[in-house]
């Protein structure tokens, strides 16, 4: 499960899971008052984890699995997430509603498609008295504008 679907519960909530879950308050109850003796509480120690770790960085794959509230036969879309500032193991799979960001997307798709044969030939070399009066014409401007 990804930051994305972090959220507050209450105490309650989390005492319902029995002899783990009061556990789990009591040692936040203790960090919480080493902080306080050491005059560390700030405000960011109310975010349970640094925000960038919910913002999509690059998709690394796609999937499409089966999807039983919609039907038999019904498929729902699945991206696998690289998270910002977490390394590639934290990586985890995630519904296509969730991910917003369409220009990763696109970029997924763009670097995932196999590109035609026409897009795989080569370009025309250009002659070499073209190709020597480019890089001098390059050259003198560059020179013009203080460049090395």
């Amino acid at each position: 499960m990804s930051y994305l679907h972090v959220e507050w519960v209450s105490s309650e909530r989390v005492e319902a899971e029995g002899a783990r879950g009061r556990a789990k308050i009591q040692r936040f109850l203790k960090q919480q008052h080493k902080k306080e003796l050491a005059g560390n509480l700030d405000v960011d120690d109310d975010l349970p984890f640094p925000p960038e770790y919910a913002v999509a960085e690059r998709i690394l794959d796609e999937q499409d699995v089966p999807d039983p509230a919609s039907g038999e036969d019904s498929t729902r879309k699945q991206y696998f997430v690289k998270w910002q500032g977490l390394p590639y193991s934290e990586s985890t799979w995630e519904n296509a509603e969730d991910i917003q960001e369409d220009d990763l997307i696109q970029q997924f798709h763009r670097f995932n498609t196999v590109p035609s044969k026409a897009e795989l030939r080569q370009k025309p070399k250009p002659k070499p008295k073209v190709f020597t009066a480019s890089i001098i014409n390059a050259s003198i401007t560059c020179t013009r504008h203080g460049g090395h």
